[in-house]
Formats: structure tokens, sequence, C-alpha cells
């Protein structure tokens, strides 16, 4: 899952280098770059999502070049080409495996399916948007510093895919009343969210626990609880562990094990998730 770019210079101060950072199902590139031209042929299989930080990108999408400012991103389905030219822009750039994103996909029907045709520009102004970027920018620095266990860049695909799909093709908080057998739906993927609180969860297994399509899992979801799936998972998640915290003994255990119980595998991400929830430090709550 890594295409070969073709980077050629396009003035006098180019400069080219790039830090891969193989996730798994997700490789995030690290790139500086300086009056260059990237180009990718179309490979199969991969989607390929570019997001300047500080000044506009030029790509080429169905056969023209348009500026892509910062605020919005750049995604190239699978077997689309890329054309990119640089002049000194921060970039975040990440390659996709297509059966990953395909299977977080909000279509209409189950068996629905990242739509392909050309390359498109989208905004991350939306909620759903934003989230992504905070994803991405989080995943960015948790990379410089060190590999990732391979919990936590779990944790950070899911999150990441679940994001980008919200914001391609959002799903409205709208009425659910036209929705066969809805609080039962809810109440299915609920017991499966309580009962894989420690274990990895992620939209698809969500939805096909609760017997429905990933699309009618967010409907439901957003009109009953306000959160995404993945957002209700990570509020169970904190709610379970601050109950745990509480009640076991700072002597016997640390913040750390009682937080992995519960489905956190980053300590740093953990931590401030915990300290904008309940406004203090996860020790401080253990130490009572």
């Amino acid at each position: 899952m890594s295409p070969e770019l073709d980077i050629s210079p396009t003035g006098r101060r180019f400069r080219a280098s790039a830090k891969l950072a193989p996730l798994g199902r997700i490789k995030l590139f690290l790139p500086t770059l300086i009056n260059a031209r990237v180009q990718k042929q179309g490979v199969e299989g991969i989607y390929t999502l570019n997001v300047p930080l500080n000044e506009p990108l030029e790509c080429r999408i169905a056969g023209r070049y348009e500026a892509v400012e910062p605020g919005n991103a750049y995604l190239a389905g699978p077997g689309d080409d890329v054309d990119i030219r640089i002049a000194q822009t921060a970039t975040l750039a990440v390659n996709i495996a297509a059966d990953f994103m395909d299977a977080h996909w909000l279509g209409r029907e189950p068996e629905s399916a990242m739509p392909g045709g050309e390359p498109g520009v989208f905004s991350l102004a939306s909620p759903a948007g934003r989230r992504l970027f905070r994803t991405l920018s989080a995943l960015w620095g948790e990379v410089l510093r060190a590999p990732l266990p391979t919990e936590a860049r779990l944790d950070f695909e899911d999150t990441l895919a679940e994001a980008l799909a919200q914001t391609l093709l959002p799903v409205e908080d709208g009425s659910v009343g036209g929705i066969k057998n809805g609080k039962q739906l809810l109440d299915r993927a609920k017991t499966y969210i309580d009962a894989h609180l420690g274990d990895h969860l992620a939209v698809p297994d969500i939805a096909r626990a609760a017997r429905t399509s990933n699309r009618t899992l967010h409907r439901v979801f957003l009109h009953e609880e306000g959160l995404t799936p993945m957002e209700f998972v990570t509020r169970e998640r904190l709610n379970a562990t601050r109950r745990a915290l509480f009640a076991a003994d700072s002597e016997a255990i640390t913040v750390a094990n009682v937080a992995f119980a519960h489905g956190f595998y980053h300590p740093g991400r953990f931590s401030r998730q915990y300290h904008d929830v309940f406004g203090e430090r996860p020790s401080v709550t253990l130490r009572r």
C-alpha cells in the first residue's frame, strides 16, 4: 500500500523529503517539500488524502488545476491520479486502504461502498471535519515521537475512518421514526458496546452486532444520544474508567492499568480526554 511517487522540481529552491509511518491499514506521510510537483498514477485499493496546513495546495482535479485552501482537504479515490504542486506548504498526507475505508462508509445501504469518481475537495469546517483534522493532527504528533502500540494505532485508524466517512457523507440528527425497531437496534448496540468496552471497537463491528447498516447506526445514536457511535463508546469508556478509579486502591493499581482495561491504549490521549470531560487528571481521581 505504498504507491510510488514521482517528485520533480518546479523552482530553484527545490527540496523534497518525507517520513513514512506505516500504521497498518493507514500510511501517514510527513513530507517536507519546497517548489515541488508530486504525481501518483492511480492505484487500485488506496484512497489518498491531502490536507494543507498553512498555504494552498495546487491540485489537478478533473483535468484542471484548483487551489485547495487550508481548512479544506483533497481526496483521491482508488484508481484516481494525483497531481499536486507545492510551493512551500506543510501538508498532512495519508494513504488509506480502500477495503478498510469502504467498511466504514455511510452509504444508504449496508452493502454500499465508497463511490469512485474524480478526486474531490471538501471542507473541514463541519463537526466531523474538525474531528478528522484533530485526529490527523494528534496522529501526526504521536508518530513523530515514537511508534504507536498496536491497540493505539487501531483506535486512531477507526476514529479517523469514522470522521472521514461522516465528513464526506454527513448523517443528520433527524427523526428515526421511520427506522424499524429502532429501540431494539439501539439496545443491541449498547449491549454489545458494554460487553466489549475493553476490546477493540469499531463502527462496522457495532453495526453488525445491532443487525443494521453503518448509516442507520449513526442516525439512531445521533438522534437518541447526540453522539456518533464512537463518541458514545468513548463516553462510556470514560465513565466506566472513572467509576473504576474511584473504587480502586491507589496503592495496588495504576491509572494506566485501569485505562487499558477499559479500552484506552494511549496514556497521553486518555489523560487529555479524561481531563476535558471531568476537569481533573485521572491520577487525582485515583487518590481520592
